[in-house]
This record gives C-alpha cells, sequence and structure tokens, in this order.
C-alpha cells in the first residue's frame, strides 16, 4: 500500500467489503478504487494469495462474518488533519463554512 501511495482507510474499508471469490479471481470492480489502485502493483497477486491462505485459518468464516468484524474496526471515514486545520484557521475567522 505503501508504494502504491493507496489511501489505507479505503483500502481496508474496501477489503472488508470485497468477496473472498473477487480476490481469488483478482477481479477488482471499478467501485473499489483503492483496491483498484494497488491491484496494479506487480505483488498485488502474490499478497492476495497470502491473504487469503490466511482467511482459510479462520475456519468456517464466510464474507458476512469478515464484513462484520472488519468494519467494527475499519472506519469509512476518517478525519485527515488537513481538513480539520483548514476548518479551525477559518472559524478562527468567523468563517463557518467548513464546520458541518
Amino acid at each position: 500500500m505503501e508504494k502504491t501511495e493507496a489511501d489505507f482507510t479505503m483500502t481496508f474499508r474496501q477489503l472488508s467489503e470485497i468477496t473472498q471469490s473477487q480476490l481469488q479471481e483478482l477481479v477488482i470492480p471499478q467501485e473499489f478504487w483503492a483496491l483498484k489502485m494497488i491491484s496494479k502493483h506487480k505483488l498485488f497477486p502474490a499478497w492476495v494469495s497470502q491473504y487469503l491462505s490466511r482467511l482459510k485459518s479462520n475456519i468456517n468464516d464466510s464474507d458476512s462474518e469478515r464484513r462484520k468484524r472488519m468494519t467494527a474496526v475499519n472506519p469509512r471515514y476518517v478525519l485527515k488533519n488537513w481538513m480539520a486545520e483548514s476548518a479551525v484557521q477559518k472559524a478562527e475567522r468567523n468563517d463557518f463554512s467548513e464546520t458541518y
């Protein structure tokens, strides 16, 4: 992920949402843009193979169970420091346009 400059938050979130069969076939749907980005790396197929092997150690695990576990710890949105800093600077000037 580091070498492809992937968005870590969305990569892990999308990894929780993709099915094991899609990964096994290396079929990354367009909506999984973060995974699509890292799938271009030459080591991606080997990484997927290792990941799928690791998942097999969770006996009787399903895609939905894996999704529940992963979404519990991988948020969809994370406030980025640059966004917070921009909102604070504007708020200090009584401009609350970035607060929601």
